[in-house]
């Protein structure tokens, strides 16, 4: 049994000495530039250059872009060759090869030479990189040189022609690679396979790589250089290690996700957009009845009700209204109106209809019966144009907010590109592509287009004021066109782009991506990029806080579609947890900016199966192609909706057919599952409490609106948005007939007034004259806190109340029970 004992402790202890020694294996080869941690993206060979048996200017079968004429070079093969396949042996060169741009985190630049035994030349290896001084034509990039110094020796020797490197002896075969990370000047390099000791700078920082020249020069005096072989030139990359192969997500435990209970099914009431704390209503099927106490305290008007004579009189510096409790006839300002429905008393509450509020506060009152809301609009707030989310509804001018929009992706893009040109110095020259199409959608009825505001025609955007400001000048310039044709607009950042990754200034070149990815920018809050877009968002959203001609801001397009899809995607991306992570943060620096603007995330329709891939990814399984079996339950749905949304005003459900089903037929085993019953969504953001929207939209399957013919005009997925009720949506492949069709037959359907008949606006005649101050007016979160910090404050006063007595009976108790000695 010891025997054993012994035995099993010391296989383990073995196994142990074998890990680590693997271990280090692989540290080390990972520090030299194994081949098998690098992918070749460019290579030139020899095997199809046809062998002649004598030195030429040219050879038949190269790759190359260019030879020089006065180039000796032949084709062997055999034991003339480097390893038995073709090689090219040169007794003199001037070689290129252009035409190609190699980019990625880290560079092996590697080829294979032989020296025959009377080589006396200097080999120069050279590379163009996006430092206009490595030009091809030019010796400031040399890479590499081999040369014989005085003493006959072979020396290799790099690009700062000060550290010999190595020695070479001649007739020998040797197999060198150079390594450069991105961003970097410092050049490793392996000899046969071995990191040597020494190391160098190049002339300047590598970035890309799109040129290699190789030449070769007799020095002065000298009468036969001899001749030497090379094969195998290439270029590979090595990509970044993320946390795991397809992903920058940590496995761990995923984010927890409180879905919220739907909420009660209460009237809300607000004002200007701005929810109240209204809590006693009564609804009828003709009308609508809410606590005047209430609703003039969160005015702030003066009010008293003479309980004994039962009149509720109204006051402030505008307006004296009086009316008798029950009664249908209002004194306003000396004027007496009729009312269609009586203010009356009900369960000792004064209440009030919205004809009251209509005539004494000159508001246009709004009352959604579906949706249980009554919403009050008055002066600016009226015709602002500003959009506005109250419940799970958005509003404008004091009436639900519907429309057909469409989607013109490249639309500042075109400004832009336009404004940069030279010689076009006024606004009209910049936008007039753009003015064609806005004339065009106005003619169609089309009041809102939605487009993105990334470009990658100013790369130091996020560095640099002047460019910033001629950002911002052309962006100016798109919404004043947009304002003379009447269209607003959602603006679409486009975050997760690489238009807004962190980038580097290099010399003689300009702005390049530095050394962060995508998930850089959305999974790591302390990333440059996270840190350049920032103030980004702050001056876009400053600038624009006041401007009524935008509607919405997305932060992304489909974001969700690239959470946890390493393998659809065909590299690494980030995980469902750190993209709500990333809209959250942007969320947050944005309300700093506006703290009312409408927010929305970009999102498409989930995937069937999102919560599933990211459970996959938690658990460290991105490697490979996931494989699918179910769908999400309804709970995981809901919770994938709530992650994303939670922080957002609207919820994002792009519709996006073709590239949602090649995504289901790769991950989904059981075939295409059809995950676009709006439906669906509309019921989970009425459970969110939330409006639902949908930033791109293209036709899908037909469905039957039925109804009153009208319903002919239009088909597929649209006719899906007017059944679900989906207050905006934005398609590029509608007719104009569709769209007009689509936002009146929404408006007909959902934008019913059920207190209409209540709006008479008999007694004012400016209907934008503020009867009380809007700026007054007390959110019904605000009277909540200020609820509960009287109700902490009595609590207090109770508690310390309560220590007193509980004091003064036990010093009391002691004093009595005190033996006496």
């Amino acid at each position: 049994m010891k025997k054993q004992t012994i035995y099993s402790v010391c296989k383990c202890i073995v196994g142990l000495i074998l890990c680590l020694s693997l271990s280090s294996s692989f540290l080390f080869v990972y520090g030299t530039g194994s081949s098998e941690l690098y992918k070749p993206v460019f290579e030139a060979d020899f095997d199809k250059c046809v062998e002649t048996g004598y030195f030429s200017g040219s050879v038949a079968g190269g790759n190359w872009s260019y030879v020089a004429p006065s180039s000796k070079i032949q084709a062997v093969s055999g034991a003339s060759s480097i390893d038995g396949t073709r090689a090219l042996q040169i007794q003199q060169c001037d070689i290129h090869w252009t035409g190609f741009k190699v980019e990625e985190y880290a560079y092996r630049i590697g080829f294979t030479v032989c020296l025959d035994a009377q080589f006396n030349q200097n080999i120069q290896f050279v590379l163009s990189t996006q430092d206009t001084l490595t030009e091809l034509s030019s010796e400031a990039g040399i890479l590499l040189e081999i040369y014989n110094n005085e003493h006959g020796e072979t020396i290799l020797q790099g690009s700062d022609r000060m550290t010999p490197l190595s020695k070479l002896n001649k007739g020998e075969i040797y197999h060198i690679e150079l390594f450069i990370e991105r961003g970097s000047a410092d050049v490793r390099i392996a000899l046969n396979g071995t990191q040597l000791d020494k190391s160098y700078s190049y002339i300047s920082k590598v970035y890309f790589i799109d040129g290699i020249r190789v030449r070769s020069v007799i020095p002065e005096g000298v009468q036969d250089g001899g001749s030497w072989c090379i094969d195998n030139i290439s270029v590979a990359t090595r990509e970044r290690s993320f946390a795991q192969p397809l992903s920058g997500q940590t496995p761990g435990n995923p984010v927890e996700v409180d879905v919220p209970d739907a909420p009660e099914d209460a009237m809300l009431v607000y004002v200007n957009g701005i929810r109240i704390g209204v809590t006693k209503t009564y609804s009828s099927s003709q009308t609508v009845y809410i606590s005047a106490e209430q609703f003039l305290k969160s005015i702030n008007v003066s009010y008293v009700y003479d309980k004994e004579e039962d009149v509720l009189i109204v006051e402030n510096d505008r307006v004296s209204a009086r009316v008798s409790v029950p009664d249908t006839v209002v004194s306003v300002n000396g004027s007496t109106i009729d009312l269609v429905y009586p203010v009356r008393l009900i369960d000792q509450d004064v209440m009030i209809p919205p004809q009251f509020i209509n005539e004494v506060f000159n508001a246009k009152v709004w009352w959604d019966y579906d949706s249980n809301l009554l919403v009050i609009t008055t002066g600016a707030y009226k015709n602002n144009n500003q959009l506005m989310r109250l419940g799970t509804k958005l509003y404008m001018n004091g009436e639900p907010y519907y429309a057909v929009g469409a989607y013109v992706p490249e639309f500042f893009q075109t400004v832009m590109a336009r404004y940069l040109m030279p010689g076009n110095v006024s606004e009209t020259s910049w936008t007039s592509e753009a003015e064609v199409v806005l004339n065009e959608l106005k003619s169609q009825g089309v009041k809102a287009i939605r487009f993105s505001c990334s470009t990658d025609l100013l790369p130091d955007l996020l560095y640099d004021d002047v460019s910033m400001g001629k950002y911002l000048e052309a962006m100016d310039a798109l919404l004043n066109v947009c304002d003379r044709y009447g269209i607003q607009v959602v603006i679409c950042f486009d975050l997760i782009s690489p238009c807004f990754l962190a980038k580097e200034n290099a010399p003689r070149y300009g702005w390049l991506y530095g050394d962060e990815h995508l998930i850089d920018l959305v999974g790591n809050a302390a990333s440059k990029s996270r840190n350049a877009v920032s103030p980004f968002l702050e001056k876009f959203v400053t600038r624009y806080k006041n401007r009524n001609t935008i509607l919405m801001y997305e932060l992304a397009d489909a974001g969700n579609l690239r959470a946890d899809t390493g393998s659809f995607m065909g590299g690494p991306t980030y995980s469902l947890g750190q993209l709500a992570a990333f809209y959250q943060d942007c969320v947050n620096t944005i309300r700093r900016s506006d703290p009312d603007c409408i927010l929305s995330s970009g999102d498409a329709v989930p995937l069937t199966y999102q919560w599933s891939l990211y459970q996959a990814t938690m658990q460290g399984n991105v490697a490979g192609t996931h494989t699918i079996e179910a769908g999400d339950a309804l709970d995981r749905q809901f919770e994938v909706l709530w992650l994303l949304h939670r922080c957002f005003d609207v919820v994002s459900v792009q519709m996006n057919e073709e590239f949602y089903t090649q995504m289901n037929d790769f991950y989904y085993s059981n075939g295409v599952v059809d995950n676009t019953e709006l439906l669906w969504y509309i019921r989970a953001a009425n459970r969110f409490d939330k409006p639902i929207y949908s930033g791109l939209s293209v036709g899908m399957n037909d469905v039957n609106l039925g109804g009153n013919g009208q319903d002919d005009a239009i088909d597929g997925n649209l006719s899906r948005v007017v059944l679900s009720g989906m207050s905006i949506s934005f398609w590029q492949d509608l007719t104009p007939a569709e769209m007009t069709q689509g936002t009146l037959l929404l408006k007909e359907r959902y934008a019913n007034n059920a207190a209409i008949a209540e709006n008479t606006n008999v007694l004012w005649m400016n209907g934008n004259v503020d009867v009380f101050d809007p700026e007054q007016v007390i959110s019904a979160d605000a009277l909540d806190d200020e609820h509960q910090t009287l109700d902490r404050f009595l609590l207090f006063v109770v508690v310390s109340a309560c220590l007193i007595v509980f004091s003064s009976v036990i010093v009391f108790a002691f004093k009595n029970n005190k033996k006496v000695v």
